[in-house]
């Protein structure tokens, strides 16, 4: 989804203008950027959150020459998402989650019985 799409949903599903949208969105951008660079992440309510992640410097290879070089250490980004997000994307694992398994026994035994 390109930037132009995501505003005009995001203004379908607001009531918003295009103008008050384009303000919400970078407005946005720049909430998560500042608190990314000042705390090393960002939470996104009900959605998720960003971390930034430190990559170690380690050693590579170029692929065409075979000659060893060292790949510097640099940050990235992970993204967790909030378990109502995650259900959404997995409904079959957060069904299996709530339900009894049938495999289990019952706590009496296979006939339901006390064991003594």
């Amino acid at each position: 989804m390109t930037r132009e799409e995501l505003l005009h949903e995001l203004m379908k599903a607001a009531g918003l203008s295009r103008s008050d949208t384009a303000k919400f969105y970078q407005g946005l951008l720049d909430v998560a950027m500042a608190q990314l660079i000042d705390h090393g992440e960002f939470a996104f309510p009900g959605f998720g959150v960003l971390r930034v992640t430190e990559r170690k410097a380690r050693e590579g290879r170029n692929p065409r020459t075979g000659e060893k070089l060292m790949i510097p250490s640099r940050k990235g980004l992970k993204f967790k998402p909030y378990k109502d997000l995650a259900a959404l994307l997995n409904p079959k694992r957060a069904e299996a989650a709530q339900a009894p398994s049938q495999d289990e026994p019952s706590p009496g035994g296979p006939e339901g019985g006390t064991i003594l």
